[in-house]
C-alpha cells in the first residue's frame, strides 16, 4: 500500500508537471501570436502613414508631406543659422507629349522624371510633387545663392537628357524658381515665391534657373 501510494503520488505530480508544462507553453505561443499580431498591425499602420504621404503615382512626397516637411526644415535652418532653398520644378514641353501618345505614357514621363529628380539631388534634399507635371525639391544648408543655382541647374541637365519609354524617345525641360531662407519665413510663402520665380524663368525663355525676389 505505501509503494501503491509513492506511485500515484508519483504519478499525479508528473501529470501536475506536465499540465503546467502545457500551460507555460500555450501562454507563450498565445504570447507569441500577440507580439507578431502586434507587431503586423504597427507594420501595417506605419505602411498606411506612408501611402498618406506619398505621391501614388511617382512614390515621392505629397502636398501634406512637402508642408510639413518644409515646416520642419525651416525650424533646423533658423536654429542651425543655415540657408534653405526651395525649388518649384515645371516641365517644359510636357502637355504635347501628353496630347501626342495619350495620359499613360504621360504617367511614365512623370514616374521617369520623378526618377531623375532622385538622382541628381543630394541625399539629404526632399524631392516633392505638387501636382500635375509640378515638383518641388527641398534643399537644406545650401551654402549661398550661388551654390543653390548649380544644384538646379544640374537638375535642369538630367531632365533634359532624352528618355526612351515603349520604344520611343521624348525630351522634356523644365523651369525652376528658387526662394532662399534662413528660417524665418513661412512655409507657404516660399513656395509662392518660388512658383513667381518659376513663371518669369518660362516667360524668359524657358528651361532655364530664376531666383526669386521677397516680393510677390
Amino acid at each position: 500500500m505505501i509503494l501503491l501510494s509513492f506511485a500515484l503520488a508519483a504519478r499525479f505530480n508528473e501529470l501536475k508537471r506536465q499540465r503546467e508544462a502545457a500551460l507555460q507553453l500555450n501562454e507563450q505561443i498565445l504570447a507569441k501570436r500577440v507580439t507578431e499580431r502586434t507587431m503586423a498591425l504597427e507594420q501595417a499602420n506605419q505602411r498606411l502613414s506612408e501611402l498618406a504621404l506619398q505621391d501614388p503615382l511617382t512614390g515621392l512626397a505629397n502636398r501634406t508631406a512637402l508642408q510639413q516637411h518644409l515646416e520642419q526644415a525651416l525650424a533646423r535652418s533658423l536654429r542651425r543659422n543655415e540657408l534653405l532653398a526651395v525649388m518649384l520644378i515645371d516641365l517644359d514641353g510636357f502637355k504635347p507629349i501628353n496630347d501626342q501618345h495619350g495620359h499613360g505614357f504621360g504617367d511614365q514621363v512623370l514616374a521617369e522624371i520623378a526618377g531623375r529628380l532622385r538622382q541628381y539631388i543630394r541625399d539629404a534634399d526632399l524631392p516633392a510633387r505638387l501636382g500635375g507635371d509640378e515638383f518641388v525639391v527641398i534643399c537644406e544648408n545650401v551654402q549661398s545663392a550661388e551654390d543653390a543655382q548649380d544644384l538646379a541647374k544640374r537638375l535642369l541637365e538630367g531632365l533634359d537628357t532624352p528618355m526612351y519609354l515603349e520604344d520611343r524617345a521624348v525630351r522634356v525641360g523644365a523651369s525652376i524658381g528658387i526662394a532662399l531662407s534662413h528660417g524665418a519665413d513661412d512655409a507657404t510663402l516660399l513656395i509662392r515665391l518660388a512658383d513667381a520665380a518659376m513663371y518669369r524663368a518660362k516667360a524668359e525663355g524657358r528651361n532655364r534657373v530664376q531666383l526669386a525676389t521677397q516680393q510677390l
